[in-house]
């Protein structure tokens, strides 16, 4: 909101105008607004029921039932219609024939259906047909061929007599005859009055009868002309008798018992069909040439001109929700919404164009429509519309705003073209040419309290006056904020100036102007149309959908508030506001008016309600001096009555009915908490809001208690429950429309019995059949766990032999040399250890034998062996190896080592030896390896020998533990030595120095004392076989695989 100051002009002028306004008010005396004259022959919104074949019907009677169904009997079968769904039922479903003549309502709220063929009654499922005492007796074939009192009892005109059954009990009836006073002749009539009293028509003649039991009082006065027949008797609400004959309609004075001719204009009654009653109690008489209504003791008369689809009437019936529903011979049905609220006109009626602008009344009660092909005045003298267009004075034709002077000229705008101004005593038009005479046609319009004229555009805001006779522009000068939101001025009733257009809201009270944008709160800058509530507050609209706004200044403060379709508009995109005398705010779009009242709660009026049309014109709103509306559409001026409304507006808040339940496939509607089989237990529903007015707007909401505890919200009309579980269960749904009241729900209880096997003697067999089961599986289930059981440790067994053997593989493995198969070092690093104790103890302990206790080391070298890798590869050194290591295994006992120490180097243990025999074992080993030759392949052998050192464990036999196992094997090693060093093929034995005559055998004078490692000892020599080692030429063909 931005605050301006202007020049003091436009606020003298304003201002004055104020000053003028308020000198007026109190200065003029008070007037009295002449009777409005309306024009003649309106018309309706007539809707024209399409559903299931029912346009072309020919409609015999029409009934609505406590519910709100609409019955509608035809020449083919009996409907039921709920606004949505339409249900056929013929000779399948009970009726006595396809023609219905007669629909009544019993005071239990039953449906009967009288036809030539008998009188039944629906009982919730189907029709079922009175049986007649006789059947030889039957039934008059006339439109009230029966009746019914307040006890239910059934009176029926026969070709007998007249007829009474008992309604509590069928077999008993009474017929009453000319014995019981009854005139002679067939019964023309029958009606049951409010009075409780029972009248009937026996040819020209009328009677009543007070009691089932009472005799006929007959009335001394005739029904018109003795050729005429009676075809319906009616009661009104003030207790006057009707009586529709073949050609009249009489009225019937029960206080001078005489008939008065009532019919004006009316034709003679129809061959099918009578006359009926609307909720006021006035009388209702179906034509061939239009259905006639009689108000305040007037007929008026309805057609095609008025809207409805046809003149051939035969039935007609105002339901609970205002509505008149008019019956046609071939077309079917019309409904015809809120008649005494609702009127308008078009084209038709003689305005020059079906699209209305605008409307107002002038001073002399006149009124003006302003119309898309020009300007109409209702001449009520006449009795027709004065028309204008254009080149009969008119700037334009199409005439959007209308506004009224206070000296009584009419100011019309047309866009295009301009201004005119009517004389409203002459009626001369006066077309305003704008000055400068460049200026752009003005969009909008407002008389000033001083009687001047505003008009406005984008560009412009201008004062028109009448000076001495001469026309006056004043140029108002506004700030450049204001700039393009003067198109549409209008002032408030205190006088404010408010303008709107493509920058937003203005306003001026004489001394600032303030300027409201999208940044004060608006949703747009673009708004098309503003209606003052007063010089602080404003109603407006936009050019988009953007809903309803609302500013109010409160001191310096701003508030925009909207309302939209959320808080129940029938629509956000707004062609039309305004405000009645009640203070209510009127809206208008393409689908219908909103109407808010002062408490906020918003109304929705449609062609459903008897709207002429659902698209209203822009600005197209006037209010009558008595209250009503006058509404702009493309089809017509509509005209709304609001005091006449109150009996006739539609319920916010309609009943909700199911209208079907199934359970299984059988229909259980009618039955009072049924009962279904197991097999059954599927659960359907079909409901529906019974109203006639948009029923396709309500949403309903439904729940199934015992099932859910939250209501469903739907805009479907039905609903299925499968495979529901035993028990009782509730179905309830309530509907609402827009915001309002959710209706009280309508019920439907029922229960699921149990499947057999859930009945108390299947349970408890199921229980001990449960517990043998339990038995049978737990002892199969021992017997299982003990077979699994001896077979897992089978298994494990099995498996832990299969680990044990791989174990001793992967151990052997570890100790076994893996390309001679001898052992490993770590084999003798595993068991030396043992062999050494053993010997020590053996040595350490005088009590044990010393004999065979020694252990002796033989460590052997093969000769010269890595010229057979060099010369012939590895895998025949390989072979060559794998051949000395089964030589050696030749010469030792099963109780020694074979190891292979590393190489071509094997270490031979006796274990349980003599040191003094050592010399025959190195002998032999000596023996193995030189006396043969070795086996090269390829029928190539080579003679080659080897070299032995050993010692003997302990070293000293007196003291055991003098050196320890590594000494002597780096003994064995140095032994080893000498023999390579000493030419090889040998073997070298080392002592202690220290003789002991059972060391050895034999003579040792050969011995030899030296010093090795430090110690001095005595070597023996052995020397090997004669043979002599092979030198190996290497041959150029043959590669040598370690060069």
């Amino acid at each position: 909101m931005k605050l301006c100051f202007r020049p003091s002009l436009l606020g003298m002028v304003l201002l004055g105008s104020l000053l003028l306004a308020s000198a007026k008010t109190v200065a003029s005396p008070a007037r009295t607004t002449p009777e409005l004259s309306l024009p003649a022959n309106p018309r309706y919104a007539f809707e024209h029921i399409e559903r299931a074949g029912l346009s072309t019907k020919t409609v015999t009677a029409l009934l609505q039932d406590r519910k709100g169904f609409l019955w509608i009997g035809t020449q083919s079968g009996l409907l039921r219609f709920d606004g949505t769904d339409v249900a056929t039922f013929s000779r399948e479903e009970g009726l006595p024939t396809g023609f219905i003549d007669q629909l009544l309502l019993s005071p239990n709220g039953t449906v009967w259906v009288g036809t030539a063929s008998g009188v039944a009654h629906f009982d919730g499922k189907r029709f079922v047909t009175l049986k007649l005492p006789s059947p030889a007796m039957s039934i008059q074939p006339i439109h009230q061929l029966f009746a019914i009192d307040k006890q239910g009892g059934i009176y029926i005109a026969t070709t007998d007599g007249l007829l009474w059954i008992d309604g509590f009990d069928p077999n008993h009836t009474r017929l009453v005859t000319s014995k019981e006073g009854l005139p002679r002749g067939p019964i023309d009539a029958l009606y049951f009055g409010s009075d409780g009293v029972l009248w009937f028509a026996v040819g020209h003649r009328l009677g009543r009868l007070r009691a089932p039991t009472s005799r006929p009082e007959i009335l001394p006065t005739g029904i018109g002309r003795a050729t005429e027949a009676t075809t319906a008797i009616l009661v009104d609400g003030e207790q006057k008798l009707w009586v529709r004959t073949s050609e009249h309609l009489e009225g019937f004075d029960l206080g001078t018992s005489q008939f008065i001719m009532d019919d004006a204009g009316i034709p003679g009654a129809n061959e099918f069909g009578g006359p009926s009653f609307d909720r006021q109690g006035n009388l209702l008489v179906p034509t061939v040439n239009g259905l006639f209504r009689r108000v305040n003791h007037h007929w008026q008369a309805y057609g095609e001109k008025q809207g409805m689809s046809s003149e051939a009437v035969f039935a007609a019936l105002e339901d609970r929700e205002g509505a008149i529903w008019i019956g046609y011979g071939g077309m079917g049905l019309d409904r015809w919404p809120n008649p005494t609220t609702w009127s308008g006109w078009g084209k038709s009626e003689g305005l020059p164009d079906n699209v209305v602008w605008c409307a107002l009344r002038d001073r002399q009660g006149r009124l003006w429509v302003g119309t898309n092909k020009g300007l109409a005045m209702w001449n009520a003298a006449a009795h027709s519309w004065r028309v204008w267009r254009q080149g009969q004075g008119l700037a334009g034709s199409m005439v959007r705003e209308l506004a009224l002077a206070k000296d009584g000229f009419i100011w019309a705008l047309s866009y295009p073209g301009g201004l005119t101004r009517i004389d409203p005593a002459t009626l001369q038009l006066q077309e305003i040419r704008i000055e400068p005479a460049n200026a752009r046609d003005p969009t909008g319009m407002a008389v000033a309290p001083d009687n001047k004229l505003w008009i406005g555009n984008a560009q412009y805001l201008k004062a028109i006056s009448i000076e001495g006779g001469k026309r006056v522009f004043r140029n108002i000068n506004f700030p450049s904020e204001v700039r393009n939101s003067t198109s549409h001025p209008v002032f408030s009733a205190d006088g404010v100036l408010w303008t709107c257009g493509r920058s937003g809201i203005s306003r001026f009270d004489g001394k600032h102007w303030l300027h409201f944008s999208a940044k004060d709160g608006l949703r747009s800058d673009v708004v098309t149309e503003i209606v003052p509530a007063g010089g602080n507050e404003i109603w407006f609209r936009y050019d988009e959908a953007l809903g309803l706004g609302h500013l109010r200044l409160s001191g310096t403060a701003t508030s925009v508030e909207h309302i939209t379709t959320l808080q129940g508009l029938r629509t956000d995109a707004i062609y039309m506001i305004g405000l009645d005398h009640a203070g209510n705010i009127w809206t208008g779009g393409d689908s219908g008016v909103s109407m808010i009242d002062v408490q906020q709660h918003i109304s929705n009026l449609t062609r459903a309600d008897g709207l002429l049309w659902d698209d209203i014109s822009a600005d197209a709103f006037w209010v009558e001096p008595d209250g009503s509306v006058m509404i702009g559409t493309s089809r017509g001026l509509a005209q709304y009555a609001p005091q006449k409304a109150a009996t006739a507006e539609a319920a916010h808040s309609v009943p909700v009915v199911v209208t079907s339940a199934r359970l299984g496939n059988q229909e259980r509607l009618a039955e009072s908490n049924p009962e279904a089989r197991y097999s059954q237990r599927v659960f359907s529903a079909r409901f529906v809001p019974l109203t006639f007015r948009e029923p396709q707007r309500y949403r309903c909401r439904y729940r199934l208690n015992d099932l859910e505890s939250e209501f469903t919200e739907t805009a479907l009309r039905e609903v299925r429950y499968p495979s529901l579980s035993a028990g009782s269960y509730v179905f309830e749904v309530s509907c609402r429309l827009d915001e309002n009241e959710w209706s009280e729900p309508a019920k439907f209880a029922f229960s699921i019995r149990p499947a057999w096997w859930e009945r108390w003697w299947a349970r408890v067999l199921e229980a001990v059949l449960l517990i043998f089961v339990i038995y049978l599986m737990l002892r199969i289930r021992t017997k299982a766990l003990e077979a699994d059981r001896k077979r897992l440790e089978k298994a494990v067994a099995a498996r832990s032999a299969e680990l044990a053997a791989a174990n001793r593989e992967l151990a052997e493995a570890a100790l076994t040399d893996p390309l001679t198969g001898i052992r490993n070092r770590r084999f003798f690093d595993s068991m030396i250890a043992a062999d050494i104790s053993q010997t020590i103890r053996a040595y350490s302990d005088a009590s044990h034998s010393t004999d065979h206790r020694d252990l002796v080391f033989y460590l052997v070298d093969i000769d010269h062996f890595k010229e057979i890798n060099d010369v012939y590869g590895h895998h025949v050194g390989d072979d060559a190896l794998m051949e000395m290591a089964q030589r050696f295994s030749r010469v030792v006992r099963t109780s020694d080592m074979l190891i292979r120490w590393g190489g071509e180097e094997f270490l031979i243990v006796s274990r349980a030896a003599e040191r003094r025999e050592a010399q025959a074992l190195a002998a032999r080993i000596l023996a193995s390896v030189g006396s043969e030759p070795i086996d090269l392949g390829s029928g190539k052998s080579l003679l080659r020998t080897c070299s032995v050192g050993w010692a003997s464990f302990p070293w000293f036999r007196s003291a055991p533990e003098a050196l320890s196992l590594e000494e002597v094997l780096t003994l064995v090693d140095r032994a080893l030595y000498i023999a390579k060093n000493s030419g090889r093929n040998q073997a070298i034995g080392i002592m202690a120095a220290e003789r002991d005559p059972s060391d050895l055998q034999g003579d040792s004078s050969g011995d030899e004392l030296m010093e090795v490692e430090g110690r001095k000892v005595r070597v023996l020599h052995l020397p090997g076989p004669q043979g002599k080692t092979e030198t190996i030429t290497p041959n150029p063909q043959t590669p040598n695989v370690n060069p």
